[in-house]
């Protein structure tokens, strides 16, 4: 079973259509199964509530909220979500930006990302706040692009003391990371380290360090694991009033306006 451009199993509560891409809310009753089926164009679906089962040939994987999926366009796969009801919000590609990507798409296997980009997030926040058209449009454009970045070098290499580095960050990101610490694990002088890491990923360490800890503060927060001074400290910030500033000053939206708003 084929589904045509921003059709989806489950009901749409909310659906923009946009010159390049297609943005979409659905939910899903608890326990329901979807036959098996594959999409038009590629997308990204992040869960935002509940659990389900992806089932693919040969292969079942479990997609917990929070956990994000990027499917090609010939992927297909039958779901089945658990005991709870479910909800995801969903990132197409048309055919009029999905044809630029086609190098990169070649091949391509379904991505699984247990934390989820906090830019899909912002998108996912903005797209309920009704932002203009084309403010949606540039970030989707941009959290692909990242995307396929970041495929390209997992498949074709990084430089890799700075592997080393963000795995370790992205492990333990509640952990006081000190760039002297951080050196001499990968045994590279400070000054060079931070100069080679902003070179390769575009980021400052202290940035990269701050997203990080900011993805997972999102993640938690998506899946209601604590209260927000748990998530504070859970999520590596050293206080509340410091983890509220760096959470507004990157969605526009303090932690528990930012909760209520996904939650609907």
């Amino acid at each position: 079973m084929q589904l045509s451009d921003g059709k989806f199993y489950g009901n749409t509560v909310r659906q923009t259509t946009l010159e390049h891409f297609c943005l979409t809310q659905t939910v899903y009753s608890a326990e329901v199964a979807l036959p098996r089926h594959h999409h038009e164009n590629p997308y990204f679906s992040l869960l935002l509530e509940g659990n389900y089962l992806e089932k693919t040939q040969g292969e079942e994987t479990i997609i917990a909220g929070g956990h994000s999926i990027f499917r090609p366009f010939d992927h297909e796969h039958a779901n089945i979500f658990d005991n709870k009801n479910g909800k995801c919000f969903n990132l197409e590609l048309k055919s009029n930006i999905s044809n630029q990507f086609s190098r990169e798409m070649k091949d391509q296997r379904p991505i699984i990302l247990q934390q989820s980009s906090l830019d899909l997030f912002l998108l996912y926040y903005r797209f309920l706040k009704d932002y203009p058209a084309d403010t949606l449009d540039m970030l989707s454009f941009e959290i692909i692009t990242a995307l396929f970045e970041k495929e390209q070098l997992s498949r074709f290499g990084q430089t890799p003391w700075i592997n080393t580095i963000t795995a370790r960050i992205n492990d333990m990101p509640a952990e006081q990371h000190s760039v002297e610490h951080l050196a001499a694990i990968v045994n590279v002088h400070p000054v060079y380290m931070l100069r080679k890491f902003k070179e390769k990923t575009g980021l400052r360490l202290s940035e990269y360090i701050t997203r990080i800890r900011l993805e997972k503060a999102a993640n938690s927060i998506v899946a209601g694991k604590g209260n927000l001074t748990a998530i504070t400290y859970d999520s590596g910030f050293y206080d509340q009033p410091h983890f509220t500033r760096q959470f507004k000053s990157y969605f526009g939206a303090s932690p528990r306006d930012f909760g209520k708003t996904l939650k609907g």
